[in-house]
């Protein structure tokens, strides 16, 4: 399960957004393989970051096929420390598809 929250305050969730699934198109894995190749091997968190501000545009086009509820608005109110550890695991999720099927 996908889940990514949107908050009202610095303490009070306003929306949580979950999907079950999610079929990842080939042009996504081909974004976030390139967004993995910039990262190099064993990026940290810092440069998961770094990379997630350099690709903004995809990020944010992503997320709302993700959750198609998802607003632009509600994407102003993602906190970097929950959207950071949600493509993380979406990145681990991408290699293990690809080492499963070789």
């Amino acid at each position: 399960m996908l889940r990514l929250q949107t908050w009202k305050s610095q303490k009070e969730v306003d929306k949580t957004f979950e999907v079950d699934g999610y079929d990842l198109m080939w042009g996504t894995i081909e974004d976030i393989l390139q967004i993995l190749d910039d990262a190099g091997r064993d990026p940290d968190e810092t440069e998961i970051a770094r990379l997630l501000q350099q690709n903004r545009n995809k990020i944010n086009e992503f997320l709302q096929d993700v959750f198609p509820t998802m607003t632009d608005e509600d994407m102003r109110k993602i906190k970097i420390r929950d959207i950071v550890p949600f493509f993380i695991s979406l990145f681990a999720y991408v290699q293990a598809s690809f080492v499963s099927k070789n």
